[in-house]
Parts: structure tokens; C-alpha cells; sequence
């Protein structure tokens, strides 16, 4: 009898030393989620920060160009369409070439 109560106690000194490491376990694998929810927010509000930066750059217009290099990629491509030697008009060519030189020339 005695020999079974003495290790019935180790059995449950082991599974309360066990226990004990799977809280302790527990509590380090939730102080982990944490920091590494605190990570996450900080680089989420960096991302927003240098996002928000990079649309006010967007938006900020050019003073040093008067045409938008996407209106002069548009008329070039038109212009190189409209070439004779690509099976276009000749006179269209000449309009769309004289408009890309005025704008070029701006």
C-alpha cells in the first residue's frame, strides 16, 4: 500500500511538473503572439505612413513639365501608327508629328 501511494505522488509530482511547463510554454508562445502583434502594427502604420507619402508625390504636379509624359507617350504612339510605312495616313502622320513637336517643343 505504501509503495502504491508513494507512486501514485510521483506520477502526480511528474504530471504537475509537466503541467507546469505546458502553462509556462503557453505563456511564452502568448508573449510571442503579442510582440509579434505589436511588429505587425507598427509596420502596417510604416506601410500606411509611406503610402500616404507616396500618393501626395503622386498627386503633387509637375511644374518643371507642362505636358503629362503619358498625353506625349499617347501622341508619339499615335504618331508612329499613323506613319506611312506602318500602313497609316500620311496626313494624319503629319498632324499627329506636328502636335508631337509642339509639345516637345513646350
Amino acid at each position: 500500500m505504501l509503495v502504491l501511494i508513494a507512486g501514485l505522488s510521483v506520477v502526480l509530482v511528474a504530471t504537475l511538473i509537466i503541467l507546469l511547463a505546458c502553462v509556462s510554454g503557453n505563456m511564452n508562445l502568448k508573449m510571442e503572439v503579442d510582440k509579434l502583434k505589436i511588429k505587425n502594427e507598427i509596420q502596417r502604420l510604416n506601410y500606411s505612413s509611406v503610402y500616404r507619402e507616396y500618393v501626395r508625390l503622386l498627386m503633387k504636379p509637375d511644374t518643371s513639365k507642362p505636358v503629362a509624359p503619358d498625353i506625349e507617350e499617347a501622341v508619339h504612339y499615335a504618331m508612329v501608327k499613323a506613319h506611312p510605312d506602318n500602313g497609316g495616313n500620311q496626313e494624319d502622320f503629319i498632324k499627329f508629328r506636328s502636335l508631337y513637336e509642339r509639345i516637345k517643343n513646350e
